[in-house]
C-alpha cells in the first residue's frame, strides 16, 4: 500500500544559509517544510550535520541526505523535494563579532577596506584620464565651446566644469546608490553583479563537492 496522504511531506532548501562553528544543524534550520502539523513538530528538530570546517569555510548539504534523516525518522512518508538538491552553508566565527583576519569575508579589517577603497578610486581615476587623453576631450571641448560662443579659448570651464559634475552625478544615479541611500528600489548593478557572483561560487563548491565525492567513490569501488 502506498503512503497515506497525511504522511505527504514538502521540503525546499533555504538560501544563504550560515552556521557557527560546531554547531549542529537541524531540518528547521535548512528547509522550509509543508507537512501536518504533528509530523512537521518532530521533523523540526532532526539533526542533519555537524560543523566540523572551521570560520571562512562552508558545507554542502545534500538534499538525499535530508531525505535520509527524515526516512529514519518516518520510513513510510512520502517525501517532496521542491527547487535546488544541494545547500552551500557559510562557516561564520562563534563570536560573530571576532576579526579572524585582515582579509576576512566575513568582517573584514576597517584598514582593508579603506586600502581596497584608496587603489579603487585610484585605478578609476587613471582609467578615466587615459580615456580622456585618447579622445582629446580638451580639444573636444575647445571646439564646442567655439561653435557654441564664437569664441577660441584654452580653458573652456563653462563645459569643463559641468562635464566633471555630470560623469560623478552620473555614477551614482548608475549605482543607485548615496551614502546608503537609494533612489528607488530597484537593485543597482553593483548588487545583480554581486548576486551573480555569490550564486557562482556556490555553484562551483557544489560541483568541487560532487567531483570530490565521485572521486573517492571510484577509488572504494
Amino acid at each position: 500500500m502506498g503512503s497515506d496522504i497525511q504522511d505527504v511531506i514538502f521540503l525546499k532548501l533555504k538560501k544563504n544559509i550560515t552556521a557557527r562553528e560546531k554547531q549542529v544543524l537541524l531540518l528547521q534550520d535548512i528547509v522550509d517544510i509543508v507537512a501536518p502539523e504533528v509530523i512537521k513538530n518532530r521533523l523540526q528538530d532532526i539533526e542533519i550535520k555537524q560543523v566540523e570546517e572551521k570560520a571562512e569555510k562552508s558545507v554542502i548539504i545534500t538534499a538525499l541526505e535530508i531525505i535520509e534523516a527524515i526516512k529514519d525518522e518516518y520510513p513510510e512518508a512520502q517525501i517532496n523535494q521542491l527547487g535546488k538538491s544541494n545547500l552551500v552553508v557559510d562557516i561564520v566565527p562563534n563570536n560573530h563579532q571576532e576579526q579572524t583576519s585582515l582579509l576576512s569575508n566575513n568582517n573584514p579589517s576597517n584598514l582593508f577596506v579603506f586600502l581596497v577603497g584608496l587603489v579603487l578610486f585610484i585605478g578609476s581615476g587613471m582609467a578615466i584620464m587615459h580615456f580622456h587623453a585618447d579622445v582629446n576631450i580638451k580639444r573636444m571641448h575647445q571646439e564646442v565651446y567655439y561653435l557654441i560662443t564664437g569664441e577660441k579659448t584654452e580653458q573652456p570651464l563653462l563645459l569643463n566644469i559641468p562635464y566633471s559634475l555630470g560623469i560623478a552625478c552620473g555614477m551614482i544615479v548608475f549605482f543607485n546608490d548615496l551614502l546608503g541611500y537609494k533612489f528607488d528600489s530597484d537593485p543597482s548593478p553593483l548588487e545583480i553583479e554581486m548576486f551573480l557572483y555569490e550564486d557562482k561560487v556556490n555553484q562551483y563548491a557544489i560541483y568541487q563537492a560532487n567531483k570530490k565525492n565521485e572521486e573517492q567513490e571510484g577509488d572504494s569501488s
